[in-house]
């Protein structure tokens, strides 16, 4: 199969919407230029990465836009309108450390405080604008500041009449996949079942 590794320009130089109008152009560029050799293509993304790969697809809706076949999003970051500082935590305690990162991605992405606003808070979406969302695999870790939002969008996506399947894995930490910690090799393998 292909895969593209996309960039795209990260915050604080360049903050909402410069990076999800970005990564919009980006997927529709591919789409529009291989479709036809390599059919429709499949998202991941991991933490921020969700939030904009969601972005991509709320967009393309709201524009009638081609959209993706899935996406598979990786303890994304879907609310950033709720103080990382409340955000209700799993069992496990997280480090401080990993809620101040939390707080400056919310701090350099939206500086000007902007709220209720879908495109930088996708756990802000209503139902319709979640209609006809790509089918949707979302993996959560219980060790994750993230998981409670990540776990409430799949409900949400559920509720809006996507296909979705959400996934807990447990003894696992926000980036476990990346890292290659926790339960990664059980994630990568069912993220890879998924493109066979």
């Amino acid at each position: 199969m292909a895969v593209f590794d996309v960039d795209y320009p990260l915050a604080p130089e360049h903050p909402f919407p410069i990076p999800l109008m970005a990564a919009f152009e980006t997927v529709q560029k591919i789409q529009d230029r291989y479709r036809e050799q390599l059919g429709w293509p499949t998202l991941i993304d991991h933490s921020t990465g969700g939030n904009l790969a969601v972005g991509t697809q709320l967009l393309a809706l709201r524009q009638g836009k081609p959209l993706a076949q899935q996406v598979i999003l990786d303890c994304p970051l879907l609310d950033l309108d709720a103080d990382p500082l409340t955000k209700r935590l799993p069992h496990t305690a997280c480090s401080s450390a990993s809620l101040g990162a939390v707080q400056a991605t919310v701090d350099y992405y939206r500086p000007q405080g902007e709220t209720d606003n879908v495109l930088i808070s996708p756990s802000k979406a209503t139902t319709a604008d979640l209609t006809n969302f790509p089918e949707t695999f979302l993996l959560t870790a219980d060790q994750d500041p993230l998981l409670t939002e990540g776990e409430a969008f799949g409900q949400q996506l559920i509720a809006a009449g996507s296909k979705v399947t959400v996934r807990r894995y447990a003894n696992s930490h926000h980036g476990f996949t990346v890292a290659g910690t926790g339960n990664s090799a059980l994630a990568l393998h069912d993220i890879a079942a998924l493109l066979d």
